[in-house]
C-alpha cells in the first residue's frame, strides 16, 4: 500500500484492479497480509477491501506470529496500466466487470437502470407527467484540479455548460473524500468531466451510457492509453477535448516561438522530466468556451 498511493489512479491501477484480478476468485475465502500498510488506504477503501476478503488485514510489518495457510500467492498479479486482459483471469474478468463490481460494492443502482437524465424523463413519460414544467436536465460534474491542469476559467467553463442545457455541478474532490457520499454523487451525474488527471477514475461510480469528458492538455499524449480505452471497455462513451496551444497557461507564459509551442514532440524527445515539468506540473487550462459549446452541444444529443 506505499509508493504512489494518494493518487487514485494508482490506488486503483497499483492496488485495487491488481488485487481484484489476483483475489476476486476465491470470493472471500483469502486473508491480506499487506506490507507498508497505510491506515488512511484500509478507511477509505474499506468496503472494497472487506468484500475482497472476509478476514481481518494483518499488518504483515509487525505480525510476529507464525500463520499456516494451505497456499499462499506472494504479491498481486497485474496486466496494464489500469486495465484488465479477461485471458489472464481465472473467471475472464473484465474492466466492465470491475466496474460493476465497484457499483455493486458501494450500494448503487443496478445496471439494468439507464443514465439518470434518461431515467427521469422515461418516469415522466410512463406516467404521464406534463405539467408545463421543464424537464430534468442532464448533469455534468465538472471536477477541477487544486494544483496543476486546473481550469482557470471554471465560472466561464460552467456557464457554457450550462447553456448548452446541461446542469452543472462543480466539485475538487481530496484524497480524504467520503466514497459512500461520493459516489451517489457521481452517479447521479450523466457526464463526468475533467482535466486528464487522476480524478477522471471516478468513472468506474457511472452509470452504463453515461460519458466522461477528458480534458486533454497541450502536448499530453497519453489520454486515450490512461482512461479512453478503459471507459469504452466499461460501456461508457469517451469523449476527448483536446485543447489548442492558446488555451494552454504555457502559452501566455513562454510564447508561440518556445518548442513546447511549436513543437511539443520535441520536448517529449527529450525525456519524461522535462515533459512531465513543462506540460503536467507547469500547465494550466484555459478553455475556449466557444470553441467547447460545439461538443458540448454534440454531447447533449448523445445523452438525449
Amino acid at each position: 500500500m506505499n509508493g504512489l498511493t494518494s493518487n487514485p489512479w494508482h490506488d486503483f491501477g497499483d492496488v485495487l484492479i491488481p488485487l481484484f484480478i489476483t483475489t476476486r476468485a476465491y470470493d472471500g475465502e483469502v486473508q491480506f497480509l499487506v506490507t507498508e500498510i497505510q491506515s488512511w488506504f484500509v478507511d477509505k477503501y474499506r468496503l472494497i477491501l472487506t468484500n475482497l476478503s472476509r478476514y481481518d488485514i494483518v499488518d504483515f510489518n509487525k505480525d510476529a506470529g507464525v500463520r499456516c495457510y494451505p497456499h499462499i500467492t506472494v504479491g498481486l498479479r497485474s496486466h496494464r496500466d489500469l486495465g484488465i486482459d479477461p485471458a489472464r483471469t481465472p473467471r475472464n474478468y473484465t474492466m466492465l466487470d470491475f466496474r460493476l463490481y465497484i457499483r455493486d460494492i458501494f450500494s448503487l443502482p443496478p445496471d439494468s437502470q439507464g443514465t439518470p437524465y434518461k431515467e427521469a424523463n422515461k418516469k415522466n413519460e410512463t406516467d404521464g407527467i406534463d405539467d408545463g414544467t421543464e424537464k430534468q436536465k442532464p448533469r455534468l460534474m465538472l471536477i477541477n484540479r487544486s494544483g496543476n491542469r486546473k481550469f482557470v476559467n471554471v465560472p466561464e467553463i460552467s456557464a457554457a455548460v450550462q447553456a448548452a442545457g446541461f446542469e452543472v455541478l462543480v466539485e475538487e474532490p481530496s484524497r480524504d473524500v467520503r466514497l459512500e457520499e461520493f459516489s451517489r454523487v457521481v452517479d447521479s451525474c450523466d457526464v463526468l468531466m475533467g482535466a486528464h488527471g487522476a480524478a477522471l477514475t471516478s468513472f468506474f461510480f457511472l452509470r452504463t451510457g453515461a460519458a466522461m469528458l477528458q480534458v486533454v492538455p497541450w502536448g499530453v499524449d497519453t489520454a486515450m492509453r490512461y482512461f479512453g480505452v478503459q471507459a469504452k471497455e466499461m460501456m461508457l462513451q469517451d469523449v476527448e477535448y483536446n485543447i489548442a496551444a492558446e488555451e494552454s497557461t504555457l502559452y501566455e507564459k513562454y510564447g508561440k516561438d518556445h518548442p513546447m509551442i511549436s513543437d511539443p514532440e520535441s520536448i517529449h524527445k527529450q525525456g519524461w522530466e522535462l515533459t512531465r515539468q513543462y506540460f503536467w506540473l507547469e500547465q494550466d487550462i484555459r478553455i475556449n468556451t466557444t470553441k467547447f459549446a460545439s461538443m458540448l452541444h454534440q454531447l447533449f444529443q448523445t445523452l438525449a
